[in-house]
């Protein structure tokens, strides 16, 4: 399953992809996942505030 995730990073606005080949997540797991990653992508600190805004499926 592939996603399309928009977030806001210190009022910046922009889009991430991620997919995953488990189909069968809660709601719950598809975000926390989908913030690990970003983090993970964006190399955040905790300093920075990271919000997402919406997350669509697309296949």
């Amino acid at each position: 399953m592939e996603y399309e995730v928009y977030y806001k990073l210190n009022d910046r606005t922009d889009m991430y992809y991620v997919s995953f080949s488990q189909k069968k997540l809660s709601n719950e797991d598809i975000l926390y996942s989908i913030k690990k990653e970003l983090i993970k992508y964006l190399n955040l600190t905790s300093g920075e505030k990271l919000e997402i805004i919406s997350i669509n499926r697309i296949r």
